[in-house]
């Protein structure tokens, strides 16, 4: 939000305010979409596949791990 601001602010005049908001939409959505292509032509090498399942391996235990300390 103290970015939004920030920009608003930059610009003196509240016209432009929702064109900049539209791009800022705009581009926040094109790069999740950049993202998603990317991650899903990563998928198919296995080193990814094995990365991300020790990834939700360790945070299971630690999860698993945590809640047993809070008790």
């Amino acid at each position: 939000m103290f970015v939004f601001v920030l920009i608003f602010q930059s610009f003196a005049s509240r016209a432009s305010q929702p064109r900049i908001l539209k791009w800022g939409i705009l581009g926040a959505v094109l790069m999740r979409l950049v993202f998603i292509v990317a991650g899903v032509s990563l998928w198919p090498a296995s080193l990814v596949m094995y990365v991300f399942g020790g990834l939700l391996i360790v945070t299971a235990i630690q999860m698993v791990t945590e809640d047993e300390k809070k008790r």
